[in-house]
């Protein structure tokens, strides 16, 4: 078992004399979600209940980890969810566990090509969705048996709030695991709120608040279907301009303490070990667009914390050797002109000078 780094506290939960049960069935034949509600006929049959999660597992030949992942999703302690399975024509047997695995809230839907990063499935895991919430977990990553148990309850807590976040685990399969930065600097405060800039600050710190195993969105809070920008030649990072959007869109989400999930970093087929980063995921094209209804502080913090990000994937690029991409050309300038300067000299050493840097700040700084 994975030795935990330190303890986090317990959430803590605000009550909140406003908020209804947030699935409550009402006589009058409505599900009432947090204040909202969804139609839907007296006496019909389960499958056309609208359930209060749906739950996203695209698969992509992960056949040594899709099953454990589905197990931790099957056997949370509350039990109301739909799972939706989208294999993105996987080849290495992943199709035929799914399709072995027998439980009523399982919903199986099957792509002919793969696409990059895991995008497409997603989007079409949520074009079919019917629950009140939608949520995530990668087929190589597992969830805590009380995830949805806990979101709930931070749901009733903020019945206003359209997204909601909590802490995870980083992990090695046969090694220690510890929770994610964020986590780390903020678990003491519990749940709460994190607004628009102190995301982004957040983000520029390179202590990202959301994690796509342990996110969760209002299903009528989505601008479309396409929240993942499948088929626009993104093949890393389109989780995190997805979850910009979002932001961007909402203003502010729900963060809690407790650990929802546990992403393993050694897994099979991972998109982070084998595609290099391409730094124009987040190119002037798709945040321009999201600026435009931002306050002129929070467009220079969105373009210096898109430098930053940028200047990590291309530092990545440069550590581990893959082909990189010239930095300067993707950097925003306006309104964040001596921070894109200094980046773009930076980039200017070799990436072999960088590499023996790092060996050697390993060498003097030995682990203990």
């Amino acid at each position: 078992m994975a030795a935990v780094y330190g303890r986090l506290p317990q959430t803590a939960v605000r009550p909140c004399p406003r908020s209804v049960s947030a699935f409550a069935l009402r006589r009058t034949g409505r599900l009432a979600v947090n204040g909202r509600t969804s139609a839907f006929a007296p006496g019909a049959s389960r499958q056309r209940e609208v359930p209060p999660f749906s739950v996203i597992v695209p698969v992509d030949d992960k056949a040594r980890h899709v099953e454990s992942a589905i197990r931790s999703v099957l056997e949370q302690t509350l039990p109301s969810f739909e799972l939706i399975i989208v294999d993105d024509a996987s080849t290495d047997g992943s199709r035929e566990i799914v399709d072995a695995i027998d439980d009523s809230r399982i919903r199986r839907q099957y792509r002919d090509t793969p696409g990059p990063g895991g995008y497409a499935a997603r989007n079409l895991g949520i074009s079919v969705a019917r629950g009140a919430w939608v949520t995530f977990l990668d087929a190589d990553d597992t969830w805590a048996s009380d995830r949805l148990e806990r979101l709930s309850a931070m749901i009733r807590s903020f019945p206003d709030a359209d997204l909601h976040a909590c802490a995870w685990l980083v992990a090695a399969r046969e090694g220690p695991s510890w929770p994610n930065r964020y986590a780390r600097r903020h678990g003491a405060r519990g749940a709460h709120a994190v607004a628009l800039s102190d995301y982004l600050t957040s983000l520029r710190r390179n202590e990202p608040v959301i994690h796509t195993d342990t996110v969760a969105i209002r299903r009528a809070a989505l601008p479309d279907a396409d929240v993942f920008p499948a088929g626009q030649g993104v093949r890393r990072g389109g989780d995190v301009y997805a979850w910009l959007r979002l932001m961007c869109r909402v203003r502010w989400l729900v963060w809690s303490s407790h650990i929802g999930a546990t992403y393993y970093t050694d897994s099979d087929n991972m998109v982070t070990r084998r595609v290099p980063s391409q730094g124009y995921v987040l190119s002037r094209e798709r945040l321009e667009p999201l600026a435009a209804e931002l306050t002129p502080p929070e467009r220079r913090l969105l373009r210096s914390t898109a430098n930053g990000m940028i200047w990590r994937s291309w530092l990545g690029n440069a550590l581990r050797g893959s082909p990189g991409f010239a930095l300067p050309g993707r950097l925003f300038w306006r309104g964040a002109f001596w921070q894109a300067l200094l980046l773009s000299v930076g980039s200017s050493v070799p990436p072999a000078v960088i590499r023996l840097a790092r060996r050697l700040a390993k060498l003097s700084c030995p682990r203990g």
